[in-house]
């Protein structure tokens, strides 16, 4: 039986995207990171009997890693280089076990299971090649490197690329093969190759390339993350009437036969909306950072309240991309008022009309508010990066 190692190389440091955060640790959305989004692809790959995820020295990736792979997953300590990183993992288990190893960058989160399956299987139907991978076709018109941006007319050298292929992973080598080519480049000639098939050809292996995508890019600045990162979160309030002749909801003044008994001033959708924000950014409720015992919350106005929660939500470079809000009460009808709540809420939040929903509902004569003795609002926002 054929058994297949993966090597996934984590261990870069990555300067061009961050000197604080390593881009294979990256959010990619809400719950995942950048190697946690690489994992999920090979999750589907049967074929792939043991994974190993070379790390920088002194990282602990084990508790940082979100898969159900982690009963068949190695953690080796990376090199210098990505030729000393696979060698380390290659020598970190028993040549024998190991026909085929199937190599990856941790930066290359939009791989797909099925383009590993693809490499697996014509790499074991053709024993000709020792080495297989992906790779594209230039689209940009390449000019040859020189010393300075400014080039002077003997200088300038247009390079044709269509005699020139951009290289990609997963590349699938012959385990043995690939131990020796790499062993001879790094200890026989002390060259580092950038990539395997590049130690495998520079030893005599034969390589084969397959047509890649343009979608498995590689990340390397933080603008090649997807456009956004959601956080959802949802918040409820609820509060009596009082004697009074208006109420406010969504910052927007309604007459109406009662107040609200309150210590703020009782705003019961921007009260819903700041407790979903809390949720999404997961640091408390609107008891945690209003105290009910704070005396700056008497008579507070709730407009305030968001101003305390959009800088949290700037801080992180986050935006508010949707709120949806359902009202609960018997009266006033949420639908006569719609329109004067969603214009005040839009410009409390600087946000187009089009991104907030909201919604009226009773409890049909069911419990305190179906009695009319109060009102209820409950919000979810989506938060996204900017």
């Amino acid at each position: 039986m054929t058994k297949t190692l993966a090597i996934i190389t984590a261990g870069g440091i990555g300067r061009r995207f961050s000197h604080e955060t390593l881009k294979q640790l990256a959010p990619y959305s809400q719950n995942l990171s950048v190697l946690d989004k690489t994992l999920e692809a090979f999750e589907e790959v049967k074929e792939i009997d043991l994974i190993i995820i070379t790390c920088p020295p002194n990282q602990n990736f084990q508790e940082q890693i979100r898969s159900s792979l982690m009963d068949k997953i190695m953690f080796v300590e990376g090199g210098s280089s990505r030729a000393e990183s696979i060698y380390n993992a290659l020598l970190a288990v028993k040549s024998s076990e190991f026909k085929n190893v199937i190599t990856h960058d941790a930066a290359r989160p939009f791989i797909k299971a099925m383009d590993l399956k693809n490499i697996w299987q014509i790499f074991n139907n053709d024993h000709e090649i020792d080495c297989l991978f992906y790779g594209i076709q230039m689209t940009n018109s390449l000019v040859k490197n020189q010393s300075s941006d400014i080039f002077s007319r003997s200088d300038y050298q247009h390079v044709d690329r269509e005699k020139y292929l951009q290289i990609q992973t997963p590349q699938i080598c012959n385990f043995s093969k690939l131990k020796d080519a790499l062993s001879q480049c790094l200890h026989e000639e002390k060259y580092f190759p950038s990539d395997e098939s590049e130690a495998m050809a520079k030893s005599g292996y034969s390589i084969r390339a397959l047509e890649g995508s343009t979608q498995n890019i590689k990340i390397t600045y933080p603008e090649d993350l997807p456009d956004r990162i959601d956080l959802v979160g949802s918040g409820f309030d609820v509060h009596r009437y009082s004697e009074g002749k208006f109420i406010m909801l969504g910052g927007a003044k309604i007459p109406f036969d009662y107040g609200i008994e309150a210590i703020s001033d009782g705003d019961v959708i921007l009260h819903s909306i700041a407790d979903a924000i809390f949720g999404a950014l997961a640091v408390g409720d609107l008891g945690t950072h209003f105290p009910e015992n704070d005396p700056e919350s008497i008579d507070l106005d709730s407009t305030k309240i968001i101003e305390y929660c959009m800088k949290l939500v700037h801080d992180k470079n986050l935006i508010i991309k949707n709120i949806d809000i359902s009202v609960i009460c018997e009266e006033p009808k949420i639908v006569d008022v719609r329109e004067n709540i969603v214009n005040s809420i839009a410009s409390i939040f600087q946000i187009e009309v089009n991104r907030i929903g909201l919604k009226g509902t009773t409890m049909e004569k069911i419990g305190p508010i179906g009695k009319g003795e109060g009102i209820a609002a409950l919000s979810t926002i989506l938060l996204s990066k900017k």
